[in-house]
């Protein structure tokens, strides 16, 4: 894509909306409020192989990239009390 994937998808959402299907298993989304509620606690949907991408070890999930739901949970866990406002 040279750079130019940000405009690429920004041409596609212009040409053929907010979601479009971009193979058998992927889709790009744009609408904020989709990605909101797919990405919400227990929500049904799963993430896919991009969530790999986004580690900051290659081989080592981290709270945003790991794709295992009681993995995340346990994360989650295990992160709460650094951000809870109840410590402050």
């Amino acid at each position: 894509m040279g750079g130019k994937w940000g405009e690429m998808l920004r041409e596609v959402d212009n040409k053929y909306g907010h979601v479009v299907r971009a193979g058998p298993n992927y889709l790009f989304v744009s609408d904020l409020d989709l990605i909101k509620k797919t990405n919400a606690i227990r929500s049904s949907h799963t993430r896919g192989q991009f969530y790999d991408a986004i580690r900051l070890r290659p081989t080592e999930d981290n709270n945003i990239s790991v794709r295992s739901e009681t993995a995340h949970a346990r994360l989650r866990t295990q992160l709460a009390p650094g951000v809870s406002t109840a410590r402050m």
